[in-house]
């Protein structure tokens, strides 16, 4: 019987081939590595879109929950007055440093705020309060950044009182950009022209 013998090919790869092989892996490489930050960014954008948008719907609520029952209700240029149904008081509501603020009054005069006596410690605004707390408006638990919240008030009517609060828009924003928004948003009031007695 004859027998087949296979001569071992001892030269190996030849320089052409070896730099080929090297340069398809560099490109390679190049290309994963440039496609990390894309990635990332794509990644980081598509959580603060969520994040936005979930920050947006519990911004409406809020906003729902603090006009929807409130009375006596005020729409001015770029704020809004009204007694609260929480606390009774007069209350504004207002943009302030990139958040929404709601500031009680305890007492007031004449159902006007700018009328009252800032010398008199006895009638003296309660602190502003956020309507949405920093540690909600944070893009994420691991960051310290948060995002600016915003609205927009649709003119009011003649004479300012209305069965409905317009707003032109309520935003949130990453500090360069809207990232969510709602435009329009109307919030209808239980009975926006009652009264309740002014403090002593």
């Amino acid at each position: 019987m004859k027998r087949i013998c296979y001569k071992k090919n001892e030269n190996g790869f030849s320089l052409a081939e070896t730099l080929m092989a090297v340069l398809i892996l560099l490109l390679v490489a190049s290309v994963i590595v440039a496609g990390i930050p894309a990635a990332a960014s794509a990644y980081k954008n598509a959580v603060d879109g969520a994040n936005a948008r979930a920050l947006l719907s519990t911004t409406v609520e809020a906003l729902r929950s603090e006009l929807s029952t409130a009375w006596g209700v005020k729409v001015g240029t770029d704020e809004i007055y009204y007694y609260s149904s929480r606390t009774g008081a007069k209350t504004r509501l207002y943009n302030e440093a990139g958040t929404i603020k709601v500031q009680d009054y305890i007492t007031f005069d004449n159902n006007t705020i700018s009328q009252i006596d800032q010398a008199d410690p006895e009638k003296q605004p309660v602190a502003p309060r956020e309507l949405i707390s920093d540690v909600t408006r944070k893009k994420t638990k691991d960051s310290t950044d948060k995002f600016n919240l915003a609205f927009t008030i649709s003119p009011p009517g003649e004479d300012g009182s209305t069965d409905v609060v317009s707003f032109t828009s309520v935003t949130v924003n990453d500090g360069t950009k809207d990232i969510a928004s709602l435009n329009p948003l109307a919030i209808r009031l239980i009975d926006s022209e009652f009264r309740i007695p002014e403090l002593p």
